[in-house]
């Protein structure tokens, strides 16, 4: 088995107990929800109100490749911005506390983790929002929190659908999460290094090597604090074996452009390997673009 492949299966084998996703049931809990302009909305929410919210709303983007755009057959539905409403019921706070609380734990984010009220979201019927990823919309940003609905949204059939949307971040003062590293991948991973570095003489100054994470970043976000899960333990492996080997670690985004006659059908090429993303496109111009990170630093 040759250097590349042994990096390559060692890197792969690397694995963390924190979860993707989580979620759970909160029961019923009234926010108080009061948008300027209107005043309180009750619970359960009445049609008139529910139509008086989308007359104070905008039609929500979403982000595909590097645009912002709408589109109401991939996303079909209606948001407020956080200026444009308040939750005053005191006890929200205690209940939203305890479920970022929950949510780190799942994730194994060891960091103080605090929620940004981000968007409220209104589906009526028909509304719907096709499987997509977020994008990172606030430094030190590692999830999204959705009070009352899964993240693909299937169409309403019947009557409104009403989110609450924050983005979950890391203060950047605190240290970073620590990613449930696995001792033994370490072990491997240090001993293919040295030896590809024993090797390095006959291969010349520029030889490197190069591995894929598991998730996709924006030159905006991609950084250490920026990781997730695996992503973040791979780095760090990395990281610490460059402490004791003659070797660097970038963080890059690469993007590979083809040229030639293509002939897609029904979709874009764009859109084929690159899906929806959340309420923005990610911070990117061009197909062609490289952005390499100087070396880590922790």
């Amino acid at each position: 088995m040759g250097l590349r492949s042994s990096l390559l299966n060692v890197l792969d084998a690397i694995e963390t107990p924190a979860a993707f996703a989580s979620s759970e049931e909160i029961g019923f809990v009234d926010p108080g929800v009061f948008v300027h302009g209107m005043g309180s909305i009750y619970l359960p929410l009445e049609e008139s109100q529910a139509r008086q919210m989308i007359e104070q709303a905008h039609q929500a983007p979403y982000g595909k490749g590097s645009e912002t755009i709408i589109d109401t057959s991939v996303r079909n539905t209606w948001e407020l911005n956080s200026d444009q409403f308040e939750l005053r019921r005191p006890n929200w706070n205690t209940v939203l506390v305890r479920v970022v609380a929950d949510v780190a734990r799942e994730l194994d984010l060891d960091s103080t983790v605090h929620a940004e009220l981000y968007k409220m979201l209104i589906y009526k019927e028909g509304a719907m929002f096709k499987p997509h990823t977020d994008t990172e919309k606030a430094p030190g940003m590692v999830a999204t929190l959705v009070i009352d609905v899964v993240h693909e949204v299937l169409p309403v059939t019947s009557g409104y659908r009403w989110v609450l949307t924050y983005n979950l971040a890391l203060y950047a003062s605190q240290p970073r999460p620590a990613g449930g590293l696995q001792p033994p991948d370490t072990s491997h991973l240090y001993k293919t290094l040295k030896l590809w570095v024993e090797q390095d003489a006959s291969l010349g100054p520029t030889s490197h090597f190069w591995y894929q994470l598991d998730h996709e970043y924006t030159e905006a976000s991609i950084s250490l604090r920026a990781m997730k899960t695996r992503d973040l333990a791979c780095v760090q492996a990395l990281y610490e074996i460059s402490t004791m080997l003659p070797v660097d670690i970038f963080l890059a985004v690469l993007e590979k452009t083809e040229h030639g006659s293509y002939c897609f059908e029904d979709v874009s090429p764009e859109e084929s390997y690159r899906g929806y993303l959340g309420n923005e496109g990610p911070d990117v111009t061009h197909w062609y673009r490289v952005t390499v990170k100087p070396p880590l630093t922790i």
